[in-house]
């Protein structure tokens, strides 16, 4: 915005157009040239600020694109090292204690495939005794309490056999997505 005046702009004036958004002023009779180079000045400004604001989203999506693949590689290692473990199953539940995920040790161990239980309530590892008396809901409250719980009893496989297993429960707490 370029202020046209027919004559001197009072400092104040000059003030309250500068307020107003003017980056400048011209009085009359106006120069012709004085008035391209201003407008050319402006457009080069403009041009110089849209380069930088695109330099700077450029920016901004590679450090996004290479904190993906950082969060991409933890997954991947984390996945390797809970899958290295053999001998134990190790699930992860959300805080209503359904199933987000699992190793393959329990997929091996519980006789499922994590496609039949994901999203499904833990549960359906008790026994039927044991859900009747309340022992899943139980160990949820217990380690969302004291951040661990751990007890032996008896889980219930996909065939319906049973496993005698010492099941340590801990409450870990994951960032919202």
């Amino acid at each position: 915005l370029i202020f046209v005046t027919a004559s001197e702009l009072s400092t104040d004036d000059r003030r309250k157009g500068y307020a107003q958004g003017a980056v400048d002023y011209l009085t009359k009779p106006l120069d012709a040239d004085a008035l391209r180079g201003e407008v050319a000045a402006l457009v080069e400004l403009w041009r110089r600020g849209e380069s930088i604001r695109l330099r700077e989203v450029a920016v901004h999506e590679q450090e996004r694109a290479a904190l993906r693949s950082a969060i991409r590689q933890t997954e991947a290692e984390l996945r390797l090292i809970i899958d290295g473990v053999r001998e134990h199953a190790i699930s992860l539940l959300d805080a209503e204690g359904r199933i987000r995920t699992f190793n393959a040790s329990a997929e091996r161990i519980k006789g499922y495939t994590l496609a039949e239980v994901q999203g499904r309530h833990f549960e359906m590892f008790f026994t039927p005794e044991d859900r009747t008396a309340g022992l899943p809901q139980r160990e949820l409250k217990e380690a969302a309490a004291h951040g661990r719980f751990e007890i032996e009893g008896w889980r219930q496989r996909k065939d319906g056999t049973r496993k005698r297993a010492s099941r340590p429960f801990v409450a870990a707490t994951l960032p919202s997505r």
